[in-house]
């Protein structure tokens, strides 16, 4: 077997059993349900707060905005990751591979670069679908 048939193999794994969670895919459908609500909620917030106060909520828009995106979608695949390597735990499934020929850090090494991409990918799209206040 070939090193990138490993790799498709084994992202192939983690993400079934990531559509097989439903917590994890409640955890991650959450964070796009709450940048779809920024997206219209911080707008019409900030206008209530002019109108019916005085209180100019602009300068602080882009700050609690990108904290969302920045922080929360990082901290989301993180989490996510976390949990799929836990199952894998759980499932011994690094155990069984000590007697494949595939090496331990294949599987560590295939889920840590998933997260990372995956982080990456989810900050953008969160950025674009909250587009409010996001530099």
């Amino acid at each position: 077997m070939t090193r990138l048939s490993t790799v498709f193999a084994i992202a192939r794994m983690d993400l079934l059993r990531l559509l097989r969670d439903r917590f994890l895919l409640g955890a991650g459908s959450y964070i796009l349900a709450c940048a779809l609500a920024l997206r219209w909620l911080v707008p019409w917030m900030q206008a209530e707060l002019l109108r019916a106060n005085g209180f100019d909520l602009s300068p602080w828009v882009p700050l609690g905005t990108s904290y969302f995106v920045v922080v929360n979608s990082s901290v989301l695949t993180g989490i996510l990751g976390g949990f799929l390597l836990l199952e894998t735990r759980e499932e011994r499934t690094i155990h069984a591979m000590r007697v494949t020929p595939t090496p331990l850090a294949a599987p560590l090494g295939v889920l840590g670069t998933a997260i990372f991409v995956a982080g990456a990918v989810s900050t953008m799209a969160l950025s674009a679908a909250v587009g409010v206040g996001v530099p």
